[in-house]
Formats: structure tokens, sequence, C-alpha cells
């Protein structure tokens, strides 16, 4: 089981450098930094380490990142959209309904066919449903990433207790669905329905650790106390 998860790990790695998404690149790079600050300081000083490493060594990747101005400055890129974007709330703060921020293009009808929406989450999000659809949004964000880090502050001075691989997984968690919103950022991967698939799957499981933890808790109590 090590060997496979050494490999799948090396296998993600690989489809994250070569996709060349800097969002995923910059949301996944924080993460375990975030990671290893909390858990263990090796974690953030081999990512650290890694990504200096693969930029140094891969053209691709080094001229990706290189090239961040110009990308955001294009005609059609992402300074575009996001004035856009903010032209449309101001227009219309109840928004404009679910999927239809295609209709910037009205704005603009210049704009690439592969750009239907805002690349930002939160500005996506405002456009189709507006400031309340907005406020919803972030505090139901705000809420499954702070559960899993209150399960794990709450539980690591448990660790005679709990086993430890319950409170590391609440914690990667609510890094990993941070993670996902930081990549939202500069992408629009909140209307990826198979990361939003993903991130939907993780707060239910977060969700299952808060009703399991207290039963582990007291079970393992009562048999310590036996």
């Amino acid at each position: 089981s090590t060997h496979l998860l050494w490999s799948s790990g090396a296998l993600l790695l690989m489809s994250l450098v070569v996709n060349l998404k800097r969002g995923p690149w910059f949301g996944v790079v924080v993460t375990m930094v975030l990671l290893g600050l909390l858990v263990s300081r090796k974690i953030a000083v081999a990512t650290v380490t890694l990504a200096i490493l693969l930029l140094v060594l891969l053209a691709p990747a080094r001229h990706r990142l290189f090239n961040l101005v110009d990308d955001f400055t294009i005609g059609g890129g992402r300074q575009t959209l996001w004035s856009m974007g903010v032209e449309l709330i101001t227009r219309f703060p109840l928004g404009l309904g679910s999927e239809n921020a295609k209709y910037m293009r009205e704005l603009d009808p210049s704009l690439p066919f592969e750009h239907p929406h805002m690349h930002n989450n939160l500005l996506n999000v405002t456009v189709e449903a507006g400031w309340l659809g907005l406020t919803i949004y972030v505090w139901w964000i705000y809420l499954a990433i702070a559960l899993g880090f209150s399960i794990w502050h709450r539980l690591r001075g448990n660790s005679r207790l709990l086993p430890i691989h319950m409170r590391l997984l609440a914690l990667c968690i609510s890094c990993s669905l941070l993670g996902w919103q930081l990549a939202g950022m500069v992408e629009y991967n909140f209307g990826d329905g198979e990361v939003r698939l993903i991130a939907l799957f993780l707060m239910g499981l977060a969700l299952c650790l808060e009703r399991v933890t207290p039963l582990v808790t007291q079970q393992q109590t009562n048999e310590a106390s036996q």
C-alpha cells in the first residue's frame, strides 16, 4: 500500500506540473506549506524546495509562470473578464441566474469562445447569484473549511485516545478545500463538475468525522477507565 501511495502521489504531481495551470500550482503549494507548518516543518521545506527545483529545471513551467502578467493583461484575458464581471455586478446586483455568466459576451463579442465564465469563483457566483448568493457561498465555504480545522484543533491533545490518522484526515480535508478555493481565485473551478464532486465528497467526509470522533473518543475513554 505504501508503494501504491507514493506512485499515486508521483502521478498526481506529474499531472499537476504538465497541466501548466498556475491556479492549481498556487493552491497546492500554499496548501502543502500550511499543512507543513501545522504538522511538520519538513513538509513545508520540501514543498518549497521541490517547487523551486521544478521551476529551475522545467522550461515550460518557468515560461508559464514568468508570463503571468502578459497573460493577465492580454485581450480576452482575466483583466478583461474581471472588469466585465464588475460591470455586470454593478448593473445586476441580484444576479443573472445560473450559468448565465456567458452573457458577458454581449458586452464584448470578441471574447474567446473558451471563456464562458469569469475565471474566478467569487466573481462568477456574484454575477450569477447576486450579492446574496455570494454571501451564502462564502459562509458555506467558510464553515466547510473551518470544520476540519476545528476537529483537528479540538482533538489534537487527545493523541492517547483518538487515532492520529483521524485528526490528520480532518486537517487535510480543510487544507484541500482551502487549496481548492485559492486556485479558484484565478479560475472557475466551482463550475467544474468533477472538481466540485470531489469537494462535496470531502465536505461530507468532514461531517462524518464530526459525528464519529466524539463516539470514538467516548468509547476509548470508557475502555481506558476499565
